[in-house]
């Protein structure tokens, strides 16, 4: 009985090691970094938004690249007076930084103006739209979990 009770205590020990690392690789972030060059993509697709808007999003990270975390689009506006949809994203985040032109977004009830240099952020669960207010506009989006 006791060799029994040796053996059985010594599988959490043994095991412990073993399902600690795996945990390690399947949670552990990416430690490489990496660059994508203006005008490029992480993918090598540039997706044209099609319906409401002619716009151009540029994958530069993608949630496979942070497990999920986040996605970060460059979004070439291409669509004056143009934009989303009110809606909702319920399990992600976003913001918007303007590279370049003047929008006014919708968060909720408020409204804001957004020009060159201006960040917006969108919390989950809120109603929230934009339209483009400048012939051409440039402004990088991060939508969590994308």
């Amino acid at each position: 009985m006791q060799r029994r009770r040796f053996l059985l205590s010594a599988v959490p020990t043994t095991l412990a090691p073993m399902l600690t690392k795996a945990a390690n690789l399947i949670l552990m972030p990416i430690k490489k970094g990496f660059n994508i060059r203006a005008g490029e993509t992480r993918n090598g697709t540039h997706f044209t938004m099609k319906g409401v808007t002619a716009n151009t999003l540029d994958l530069k990270i993608g949630s496979a690249d942070t497990e999920g975390g986040m996605a970060v689009f460059e979004q070439i506006g291409q669509s004056p007076n143009g934009g989303p949809p009110l809606h909702i994203h319920p399990e992600q985040d976003e913001f918007f930084h303007v590279l370049e032109g003047n929008y006014r977004f919708q968060v909720g009830d408020e409204t804001f103006p957004a020009a060159v240099g201006d960040t917006i952020f969108l919390p989950r669960g809120v109603p929230h739209t934009f339209i483009q207010l400048t012939e051409r506009a440039h402004a990088g989006d991060l939508p969590a979990r994308w």
